[in-house]
């Protein structure tokens, strides 16, 4: 015998120095049965029995070394044999059986009889099995066990290949821990490589031994974080616009902090498309996703498409980069694709991108931006492609009372009017200087005073009034502001007893700001965009009033640090002393940006009303009021209860908008009146239900709603959505099944998610 297998004698147990051989088998290991071990190799009767020790060290033994014990130990040559509670141990493996047959000349193993094996987290018991340390392989017979922490199998074969993956014979497969699991997978073979992948052929899918569904085969990952790259489980669904649907998707796991998805979509009615989505997540809040859907639609004949992405990318040199965008081929496909209402019934699309940063202590701006909207007989288009702007703010000149600021911008813009697109340069550039007065109790007071340059690239034309995108013109304007806040009154109320706070105060803050610009006569012939446009003429004045109620609160039974801003009121209201103004002061919702005949004196009075109590609840109501109409032309209140961490969630909504028709002498009253609100109740653990409905309360019309359950158990749930569109554009039923299998994935039968096409 050679030293490699020289035999050492230990109290109770025996040791077998070999060399570098690797035994690739695996076991579940029980509670190990008291017995009388032989100290193999040692000079004694080879049929003597003695108690074995009171505990089996669970360390495994030093490296190229073997424990053995067992009541019973024959040796024939190189042949040995353990009988009664045979144990083995063998680098980072255990082994335990009836019956354990090692032969030290081949290097094989045999064990019979209860076999029960552990490695890691790999862990089988077994009726037979037989292995060679030599080219590492091994076969069990009438398997059951854990490959991974997840992996749960049972198999008629198993065997360990050479490259650490195994391959079964007549198996089923679960992730579930139960004695009885609620589902699993059955398959004619299967190759596991733990920690990895599992690929499955002839696939049934059963629940509690009801078959399900079937699959010619089936792979999905075994890794802990669940992302590997591969195919994933088909998907069905129905829809009375789409049809039925199946689709088959792969996942790439591209790195640790990136991944896509890849779909095949074939709808019976719609016909065959193609999905993307892609992910990724980068250091300093950096990230990005995408999601597109590209189709032959059966229905238009058309090839339709959508693409939406949000992108936020920090740079070298304090510079960011950011980019959204909502795209899609026309608003019909994308009113019967969505499954989302307020993606379906939105009116525009819009995609911009923006790089700005500091550079010497200038804020340099980079942007291109498009929004088309459709309305009831024609669309609109605005855009700004591009812009670019170099900004100085608060350059102190005589201390911290006087700062000059200035700005350049250049922009190409364009705008849809009437039935023409229209596009143009212009050029601004204007310096601003502000005046700080010393600080003085309860009243803040700045002023500043400005001018600018602005150079057109297209003008009307004052013979044709027609615009010439040829034809240049240029302006010049001055002019200065006031803001005034304060005087404050305030007043605290001290309560020691409150259940909700140990004190309040109440402040009271009025607010005003006088704006006046002067230009040149040429402001007839500037085709309006924006603000720069619209300001360079104006003299108005505006006025409001701010209540707020701040309360300390007690956090664990200790007063906070900060005060909580429990209601903030504001109440303000806009006079132009140029009536033209009016109509592009972007602080109302009744600005509607374009040019019109009636002349605007007075702005409607804004009420904007923000209770929050509590973290989990929060509350808004937003109204305008116009004096010239004597009408509330817009209101919107909303309330909020619940987060993410609470068992409950309740959100409402309820919005107007409102104009006379033919005038403020009109009786006659155009509104529009909507109803949002939802709910997500869990009522335990196990059930999660939640509800959405959009009423049309114009037209008394349920427009939309949305009702799910979801049932989730301890490896496995199940999700079930019912949604139905009743628009004029849109009458659709959709149903959503879904099953999720704890560890693995889900799939379904339905529309697929809230905010997805298909």
């Amino acid at each position: 015998m050679t030293a490699r297998r020289r035999l050492a004698a230990r109290a109770g147990s025996q040791q077998w120095k070999g060399g570098n051989a690797l035994l690739l088998l695996a076991l579940i290991v029980p509670a190990l049965a008291e017995g009388a071990p032989a100290q193999f190799g040692q000079q004694r009767n080879r049929n003597q029995r003695e108690a074995p020790p009171v505990a089996w060290s669970h360390d495994p033994p030093p490296a190229g070394t073997m424990i053995t014990r067992a009541e019973h130990v024959t040796r024939e040559g190189s042949h040995v044999v353990l009988d009664g509670y045979a144990q083995v141990a063998y680098g980072g493996l255990r082994i335990q059986a009836d019956r354990i047959e090692i032969d030290e000349e081949a290097l094989s193993v045999r064990a019979e009889g209860n076999v029960v094996f552990e490695r890691r987290d790999e862990k089988i018991v077994a009726e037979s099995m037989e292995g060679s340390l030599e080219d590492g392989t091994a076969v069990f017979r009438n398997a059951r066990g854990i490959l991974g922490q997840d992996f749960h199998f049972v198999a008629e074969t198993l065997e360990e290949l050479d490259d650490g993956a195994f391959a079964i014979e007549g198996g089923a497969f679960t992730t579930c821990a139960q004695p009885n699991p609620r589902w699993k997978f059955t398959a004619g073979r299967a190759v596991v490589r733990p920690e990895k992948h599992v690929w499955l052929r002839n696939v049934a899918f059963r629940v509690k031994d009801l078959p399900v569904t079937y699959f010619p085969a089936l792979y999905y990952p075994l890794e802990e974080d669940g992302r590997q790259t591969g195919f994933l489980i088909p998907r069905y669904s129905r829809s009375d616009l789409r049809g039925h649907l199946i689709s088959q998707g792969f996942y790439w796991a591209i790195n640790r902090s990136m991944d896509a998805t890849f779909s095949v979509d074939h709808f019976t009615v719609a016909g065959t498309g193609l999905g993307m989505e892609y992910r990724y997540r980068g250091n300093s809040g950096s990230r990005g996703e995408a999601e597109g859907f590209v189709i032959n639609d059966k229905t238009t004949e058309n090839r339709e498409y959508s693409l939406s992405f949000n992108v936020a990318q920090r740079l070298p040199a304090r510079f960011r980069f950011s980019a959204a965008g909502d795209m899609f081929s026309s608003f019909d496909f994308s009113r019967r694709f969505q499954d989302s209402f307020s993606r379906s019934t939105r009116r525009f699309q819009r995609s911009k991108v923006d790089l700005s940063g500091q550079l010497f202590r200038h804020r340099i701006k980079f942007k291109i931006d498009r929004k088309d909207t459709q309305y009831t007989s024609r669309s609109s288009r605005r855009q700004t492609m591009p812009q670019f702007s170099i900004t100085r703010r608060n350059l102190n000149l005589l201390g911290q009372f006087v700062q000059l600021g200035y700005e350049a911008n250049y922009v190409r813009v364009g705008r849809s009017r009437r039935d023409d697109f229209q596009e143009w340069n212009r050029l601004f550039v204007g310096p601003t200087l502000g005046l700080s007065l010393p600080e003085i109790p309860f009243l803040q007071l700045r002023a500043e005073i400005d001018a600018g340059y602005l150079r057109y690239g297209g003008s009307i034309d004052p013979e044709t009034d027609e615009f010439n995108p040829e034809l240049g013109l240029s302006r010049r304007f001055y002019g200065t502001s006031l803001q005034l806040s304060g005087p404050k009154f305030e007043r605290i109320f001290d309560t020691p007893g409150n259940f909700y706070a140990a004190r309040f105060k109440h402040l009271i803050e009025p607010e005003a700001n006088w704006e006046y610009r002067k230009s040149d006569d040429q402001s007839d012939y500037v085709n309006r965009f924006d603000r720069y446009d619209s300001s360079t003429q104006a003299n108005q004045i505006s006025f409001g009033l701010v209540n707020r109620l701040l309360a300390k609160r007690y956090r664990d039974g200790v007063e906070e640090s900060s005060a909580t801003d429990v209601i903030t009121w504001r109440i303000q209201q806009s006079w132009y002393f140029d009536p033209t103004a009016g109509a592009y002061d972007s602080r109302y919702v009744s600005s509607s940006f374009e040019e019109s005949e009636v002349e605007i004196r007075k702005s409607p009075i804004r009420s904007d009303f923000r209770f929050t109590p509590d973290q989990s609840v929060n509350g808004d109501w937003t109204m305008e009021w116009d004096p010239d109409e004597r009408l509330f032309t817009s209101i919107r209140t909303g309330l909020r209860v619940g987060d993410r961490l609470s068992n409950r969630r309740f959100n409402f909504n309820w919005s107007r908008r409102a104009r006379r028709v033919g005038g403020p002498e009109s009786e006659e009253v155009d509104a529009k009146s909507y109803l949002r609100a939802g709910t997500d109740f869990f009522p335990t653990e196990v059930i999660r239900t939640g509800f959405d409905v959009n009423y049309d309360l114009t037209e008394r019309r349920l427009s939309n709603i949305r009702l799910r359950t979801d049932f989730l158990f301890q490896c496995c749930g199940l999700n079930v959505e019912w949604i139905r569109y009743n628009l004029v554009s849109r009458s659709e039923n959709i149903f959503h099944f879904s099953v999720t299998l704890g560890g693995l994935t889900s799939f379904g039968f339905g529309a697929g998610g809230r905010d997805s096409y298909y």
